[in-house]
């Protein structure tokens, strides 16, 4: 799963990627997905099923975080899915699995943490397209 900085993700499956010799220099990313001009790739996440994790954790840059059920983004498109509704200039900075009896830690560029238990009861699970709560400030 390729999260991009503009809130999409799209899967890569890996024998889909353009096969290369171990002294080749490869292929930019821009040139298999369709990433916007102003966007980039967040996060790479190699991920064999959609049940390795329950939850899929996404931080953004705001300080806004959202869990997501991770078998709601097992759906192939080319021009990649919706993981999360940001706002005006705010952009995607990480994404992780996250089970039930995990916890979470954020970090400020100030700074500031806050770690919080992954359970139903602090943060709920959302939406594909919810725009999430806020994490930190």
């Amino acid at each position: 799963m390729v999260f991009t900085s503009a809130g999409r993700v799209f899967r890569l499956k890996a024998h889909e990627l353009p096969d290369a010799g171990r002294d080749a220099r490869g292929q930019h990313l821009a040139n298999i997905l369709q990433l916007g001009p102003e966007e980039s790739v967040a996060e790479v996440m190699p991920l064999r099923d959609y049940n390795e994790a329950p939850y899929l954790l996404l931080a953004t840059r705001k300080g806004m975080i959202k869990k997501t059920r991770l078998a709601e983004y097992d759906s192939p498109r080319s021009a990649g899915l919706i993981a999360i509704n940001l706002r005006e200039g705010d952009t995607v900075v990480g994404a992780m699995l996250l089970g039930d009896n995990q916890d979470a830690m954020l970090v400020s560029k100030r700074g500031y943490s806050v770690r919080f238990h992954a359970g139903d009861k602090s943060v709920r699970p959302m939406g594909r397209t919810a725009t999430g709560v806020r994490g930190i400030a």
